[in-house]
């Protein structure tokens, strides 16, 4: 199955700033989501703005064992890895809010974990690059990530952090993110010796739309293995 055309241009779109607000969902919204259920539908929640059966390998059920979280490297992550369910959302960042729901990653999956009731075993988050792109510093992103955490911390899930994929050819500011993180973060999964063999696309963040899947599929599955 193809994307959609929607979901491509949400995917690839990057931009502007806001920090964390706990969400509340209200009765109304979550007797809407109810019956969305009941009507045998995916959840409308983030992944790029789409619902689960939007994506060629993604599976509709929340209850899944793994989520992925983040920005679009973690929605393409999520596109093309089974068995995961994706709730991330292109352009978001740790402080960075996305241009589809101005929301960041962690106001996405606190959403998610809202809307669903799910209590995933992994949430696997891929992320920070949209923070440095739009200013922010390592230290302000690697702080944010502390936070994000802490809010977590009732949640009975393995929150992980996966290092931004660096493509072949790709800006070394992937790195330099993924270095900070794993610096603060000693547990981050790092799969770059995965991604290096695949060429990247000309934004500097992404890998080539020839080689999408696999390329996604491959580090997604690296990913994992070493949960």
């Amino acid at each position: 199955m193809s994307i959609n055309p929607e979901l491509e241009t949400r995917i690839e779109n990057q931009s502007t700033p806001s920090l964390f607000n706990r969400l509340r969902i209200k009765a109304g919204a979550l007797a809407l989501l109810g019956a969305t259920f009941a009507a045998g539908c995916a959840v409308p929640a983030p992944g790029g703005g789409g619902t689960g059966n939007t994506y060629p390998n993604d599976i509709d059920d929340p209850n899944t064992s793994t989520w992925i979280a983040g920005d679009s490297n973690g929605v393409w992550t999520g596109t093309y890895t089974p068995n995961t369910f994706n709730v991330a959302v292109g352009g978001s960042g740790f402080l960075q809010t996305d241009p589809t729901f101005g929301r960041t990653i962690l106001e996405n999956t606190q959403y998610s974990l809202s809307v669903t009731g799910a209590n995933p075993e992994n949430i696997v988050v891929v992320g920070g690059i949209n923070d440095l792109s739009n200013g922010y510093s390592k230290a302000e992103i690697v702080q944010a990530i502390t936070d994000f955490d802490s809010q977590l911390t009732d949640v009975d899930t393995n929150v992980v952090y996966a290092v931004e994929p660096t493509w072949t050819g790709q800006n070394n500011q992937l790195d330099e993110i993924g270095n900070a993180i794993k610096d603060q973060f000693p547990d981050t999964i790092d799969c770059d010796n995965v991604a290096e063999s695949y060429p990247g696309d000309s934004s500097g963040f992404h890998a080539s739309e020839l080689f999408r899947q696999p390329a996604y599929s491959s580090f997604g599955v690296c990913v994992l293995n070493n949960l």
